[in-house]
C-alpha cells in the first residue's frame, strides 16, 4: 500500500472537490487513481477484437485502483444442467457457485455465458461458449452466476468481480481483506451510439452493497439540505456516484482505457440521463469515445 494510504473511515463527503478537511485529504490522493494494468489490457483485447461486452468495475478506496472486467452471467438454468445445483436465494449455493466461476474450476468449454448490460435500457443479449470467450480473455472473464427467483446481473455482478479479483493470478498486489467494504462500483457499458460509463451499484449506496437502511447512504455523507435526500431519490437511482465522484471516476478512465469524452461548457450537462430500475427513476450515465 502506498504511503499515507490507509482503510478510510465512513462515510465519504459527497463534495469531492469541496473546502472540507475530508475533501482536501482526498485530493491529495489524486495522483493515485489508477485502473489496474492487467485490467488496462483486458480492456485493449476487447476494443482490438471489436467486442461489444460490457466491464463491471470496483474501486479500491484504499489506494484508490479501479478493476473492470469483461462480465458475462451464467443462468441458473445452465448452473443446474452443468454444475447439478442453482442459486435460490442468499445461501451457500450462492457463494458455492461464485467461487467455482471466479477460480474457472472445471468449467466445461460447451457451458453457455451470456453477455448483456446490466441496465433496464441494454445493449442486447449474446449467448457465447466458454470455449469462445476463454480463447479471448482466458481467466479474464468474470462469469457471473444468476439467482433462481431473481434472474440477471442487478446485484449480483460486483460481490463477484470482488472474488475475481481475489483469486486472479495476474493481480497483484491483492487489495486489503475487507477492502469491499470501502470499494465503489461502475460499469462500462456499450450501445449503438458507443461506450458509457455507468455509475450505479449497491456498493454506493450501502457499506459492502449492504444497504441496512435504504433511505439513507451509508458510503457518501447525507446531503446537505433537510428532506432532499428523499426528495431526490423518489427521482434518481440512489446507487449512483455523486457527481463529483462520478466525473473524476471518467477522467481516470478515459486517461487509462486511452478514451476521450466531450468536456461542456456548462458543467451541468456533463451527464446524460437514463432510466433505472423503474419508470420513475433515472441514473446519469458518461459517454467514452
Amino acid at each position: 500500500m502506498p504511503p499515507g494510504v490507509g482503510p478510510r473511515s465512513q462515510p465519504l463527503p459527497r463534495k469531492l472537490l469541496g473546502n472540507t478537511a475530508e475533501a482536501q485529504a482526498l485530493q491529495a490522493q489524486f495522483g493515485l487513481w489508477k485502473v489496474d494494468p492487467y485490467c488496462q489490457a483486458l480492456w485493449v483485447t476487447n476494443r482490438y477484437r471489436r467486442r461489444r461486452d460490457t466491464f463491471i468495475g470496483l474501486m479500491d478506496t484504499d489506494t484508490w485502483t479501479l478493476y473492470l472486467a469483461p462480465c458475462f452471467g451464467v443462468t441458473a438454468d445452465e448452473c443446474e444442467r452443468c454444475f447439478g445445483k442453482s442459486a435460490t436465494n442468499k445461501d451457500g449455493t450462492l457463494l458455492e457457485l461464485r467461487v467455482r466461476l471466479a477460480t474457472f474450476d472445471r468449467l466445461p468449454d460447451h457451458l453457455e455465458i451470456v453477455a448483456s448490460s446490466p441496465a433496464i435500457e441494454d445493449d442486447g443479449t449474446r449467448q457465447y461458449r466458454w470455449s469462445e470467450v476463454k480463447g479471448v480473455y482466458g481467466k479474464g472473464a468474470c462469469l457471473v452466476p444468476f439467482y433462481r427467483a431473481k434472474p440477471g446481473f442487478d446485484g449480483n455482478s460486483h460481490p463477484t468481480l470482488g472474488l475475481w479479483i481475489k483469486h486472479s493470478d495476474d493481480i497483484a498486489p491483492k487489495p486489503a481483506q475487507d477492502w469491499l467494504f470501502r470499494a465503489l462500483g461502475f460499469a462500462i457499458q456499450l450501445d449503438n451510439l458507443g461506450y458509457y460509463v455507468r455509475f450505479g451499484s449497491g456498493f454506493n449506496h450501502g457499506a459492502g452493497s449492504q444497504v441496512s437502511d435504504p433511505g439513507k447512504s451509508t458510503v457518501f455523507a447525507r446531503r446537505s439540505i433537510k428532506g432532499q435526500l428523499d426528495e431526490l431519490d423518489k427521482k434518481r437511482d440512489p446507487r449512483d456516484l455523486p457527481k463529483q465522484w462520478a466525473q473524476k471516476l471518467v477522467e481516470v478512465l478515459a486517461r487509462d482505457l486511452h478514451m476521450s469524452y466531450f468536456q461542456p461548457e456548462n458543467d451541468k450537462d456533463f451527464f446524460d440521463i437514463m432510466l433505472a430500475r423503474g419508470d420513475n427513476q433515472t441514473t446519469k450515465f458518461k459517454r467514452l469515445t
